[in-house]
Formats: structure tokens, sequence, C-alpha cells
């Protein structure tokens, strides 16, 4: 069906499903980004269970946390260097700031990059990896996505 109006109706629909009401409203990236957080978490949640080795069923559900702690965290560094911006903080403090903000970025892509070793090791599917890729921006735009994602699923 060829039809403009079913076309954009269902694009309207599908988007308020994702609890996005203007496209907009959507940061960069964000559908792809969703997709990929979805997929791993589905991974860590599902195929963990059948994990016969309990060892690694618990390592990486405990990296797991730890990647989303992380998340959380360099969300919150981001906040605070925008703040600091804001506030017009000395060029020191500035400096300080963002030392701090790069070194949890940093931190989060190290837990990304262990989290999909475990998971490799234990022959799941680490594919959402490959699709955040090692680019600081794209790291930075994926968890900056999860975060949004998360606190829009929250209301």
């Amino acid at each position: 069906m060829n039809n403009p109006f079913f076309k954009e109706a269902w694009q309207n629909k599908a988007r308020h499903e994702k609890g996005i009401e203007n496209a907009d409203d959507a940061p960069e990236g964000y559908e792809r980004d969703i997709k990929i957080f979805k997929g791993l978490t589905r991974n860590v949640e599902n195929t963990t269970e059948h994990l016969s080795n309990t060892e690694d069923r618990d390592n990486i559900r405990e990296y797991y946390k730890t990647v989303m702690d992380s998340v959380f965290r360099y969300n919150n560094a981001i906040l605070q260097y925008g703040k600091a911006k804001l506030e017009g903080v000395s060029k020191d403090e500035m400096e300080n700031i963002d030392f701090a903000r790069r070194n949890v970025h940093n931190g989060l892509i190290t837990n990304i990059g262990i989290l999909a070793r475990l998971m490799n090791k234990a022959g799941l599917d680490t594919s959402w990896r490959d699709a955040i890729t090692d680019d600081r921006k794209h790291v930075q735009r994926w968890a900056q996505n999860v975060m949004y994602y998360l606190n829009k699923e929250d209301k």
C-alpha cells in the first residue's frame, strides 16, 4: 500500500510507542543506538541463562552492570562539564573537570571492551560492540542516547 497518509500514520504510531512524540525530539542516531542497547540487554538477560558455566554467566551479568554504571557516571560527568562551562569556572577548574570527564569516558570504553571479551569468550553475540565502534564520539553518542532512552522509560 503506497498511501502516504497510512505511511505517516504508522510512522507516528511507531514513534509514539518508542516514547518519541516528535521525530525532532530524538537525538542523533537514537533509534540505531537503542536497537544496539536493547540487543545487548536482551543478550545478557536471556542468552546467559543457557550458559553451563555459571562463573561466565555471573561475570557477564556483573560486568553488564559495570557498563551501565559507567554510562550513568559518564552522563553525569558530561552534565558537570556543561554546568561548569555555564557557570564560567576558572580555566584550571575546567581543565580538572574535563580531565575527570575524559577519565570516566575512557573507563566506559574500557568496560565496554571487557564486557565484549567476556561475552565472546562465552560464545555469545558481540556484534553490538562493533556497532558501537571504538570512535570516541560514537561511544559518547551511544551512552547519551541510552541515558535519554532510560529517562524516557522512567516517565
